[in-house]
């Protein structure tokens, strides 16, 4: 019974080992990490929030039946509001429905490729997709 007791508490204490050596593991990266993620923020803030915050009002506003194409043209600079057929639901039924995947993928890939021209880069982004949304 003795053996077996002792080892239990080797296999705690190697448990307790591993367990130490990723906690040192994550520490050393966390630093690392929390730079990206400043990195990330910032470049949101200064960069995407501006542009992004314009067309959504303006997306929310008109609620066009192809979003996807609506964005597309809006960051061209060359909407025609009276070109889209609208669809008439609440803001936040809309915004579930039509909006809220498209906007996070378009962040997701801006702030991952961190374009020059952000403009143009949402209006290709969203011009590939006119079919899908």
């Amino acid at each position: 019974m003795d053996a077996k007791g002792s080892k239990a508490r080797n296999k705690g204490v190697v448990a307790c080992e591993r367990v130490r050596e990723e906690q040192h593991r994550y520490h050393e990266q966390d630093p690392q990490m929390q730079r990206v993620l400043e990195e990330n923020y910032d470049y949101m803030v200064k960069h995407l929030d501006p542009v992004m915050s314009q067309a959504i009002e303006k997306v929310l506003l008109y609620q066009p039946d192809q979003a996807a194409d609506f964005l597309a043209q809006y960051f061209r600079g060359t909407l025609e509001v009276k070109n889209y057929h609208y669809v008439e639901f609440q803001r936040q039924q809309y915004y579930d429905r039509k909006v809220r995947h498209l906007l996070a993928l378009a962040m997701n890939s801006a702030v991952k490729d961190r374009p020059d021209d952000v403009r143009l880069y949402f209006a290709d982004f969203f011009d590939a997709r006119t079919k899908f949304y």
